[in-house]
């Protein structure tokens, strides 16, 4: 994988984008957070399981909410699921 962090998930395997969105989320946590231990203590999360997905990306389901919450970001989970909305153009005549 590119070390740069884009977002062309398309052509990466689901392990590359687990290791992507983990390295986005651990930069952001880097901001607001000195270590994964504080950071996983506000979550409520393990060390353990906090510090493998930083490294891994891998995380239950569950986990990776909790960790969206905990860097104010769950609301963008809404915007995978918008539906596309059809315009209608009136011809007229």
């Amino acid at each position: 994988m590119d070390k740069k962090l884009n977002n062309n998930f398309e052509f990466m395997t689901s392990g590359e984008i687990n290791r992507a969105l983990a390295k986005k989320i651990q930069l952001i946590r880097k901001k607001h957070f000195k270590s994964q231990k504080l950071f996983s203590t506000h979550i409520n999360m393990s060390l353990g399981t906090y510090a493998r997905f930083e490294k891994t990306g891998q995380v239950s389901l569950k986990g990776f909410i909790d960790i969206l919450k905990g860097i104010e970001r769950v609301d963008e989970i809404s915007d995978l699921f918008k539906e596309e909305k059809e315009e209608i153009q009136e011809i007229q005549w």
